[in-house]
């Protein structure tokens, strides 16, 4: 008979799995795509990597336009701090609505992490105010403190 010992990590992620929720993560990247109206009208400065008409419209004479993706992680660990009132304590004062949403280290990568712009959990909408690495870096978790701005 073998034993086999499992690593905390593969442990925490058993848990995670078991009873997470699952998390839409909405990730801004910038000058990602070319404006739809300078690109056809042959508008590119490619010396400046900018738009010849500075007057444009959509894209205000950048040219390029920021995009957004989304990732959904399933095994996030969701904290909502509800209340009627707003609670006082050490931390000072919690307001309803306000949540943290904690998820593993491999879900997001270093630069998604810093640019994400709005998670949609449990049918309300997010928005990241503060990023927490908890833990040891190689195998554990991010937390990301929130405030709700609107209900799905």
């Amino acid at each position: 008979m073998s034993i086999s010992i499992l690593s905390t990590k593969t442990i925490k992620d058993a848990v995670r799995a078991a009873i997470g929720h699952e998390a839409t993560f909405t990730i801004v990247s910038s000058g990602t795509s070319p404006c739809p109206n300078c690109s056809v009208s042959g508008w590119y400065d490619s010396y400046n990597d900018k738009s010849l008409y500075p007057w444009c419209g959509i894209c205000s004479g950048d040219y390029w336009l920021d995009g957004e993706s989304q990732i959904t992680v399933s095994g996030a660990h969701v904290r909502w701090i509800t209340m009627d009132t707003p609670g006082y304590g050490p931390a000072g004062q919690t307001y309803e609505g306000d949540c943290y949403v904690t998820i593993s280290i491999d879900d997001l990568t270093t630069t998604q992490v810093n640019n994400v712009k709005e998670i949609e959990v449990d049918s309300r909408k997010v928005q990241p105010f503060k990023t927490i690495y908890r833990g040891i870096p190689s195998r554990d978790r991010i937390r990301f403190m929130c405030r709700e701005f609107e209900k799905v």
